[in-house]
C-alpha cells in the first residue's frame, strides 16, 4: 500500500460498519511480517508499506 501521508502507519480498530481503516489491519493479520518506509520528495513523499508471506 502507498499513500502521500507523512503519518506512521498504525492498526486501527473499526467497526462493523466502518468504511475505511481496515486494510493494515487485514495485511498484520494475514502477513508473517509487514513494515513501513518512508519514501523522499522525488516520489511525492508519503510511504510505503510492504509484507512478506511465507510458503
Amino acid at each position: 500500500m502507498w499513500d502521500t501521508s507523512g503519518e506512521v502507519p498504525r492498526i486501527r480498530l473499526s467497526g462493523a460498519d466502518a468504511e475505511s481503516g481496515r486494510r493494515l489491519g487485514i495485511v498484520a493479520e494475514l502477513a508473517d511480517r509487514w513494515g513501513h518506509y518512508r519514501l523522499g520528495p522525488s516520489l511525492s513523499g508519503g510511504k510505503l508499506v510492504w509484507c512478506e508471506l511465507d510458503g
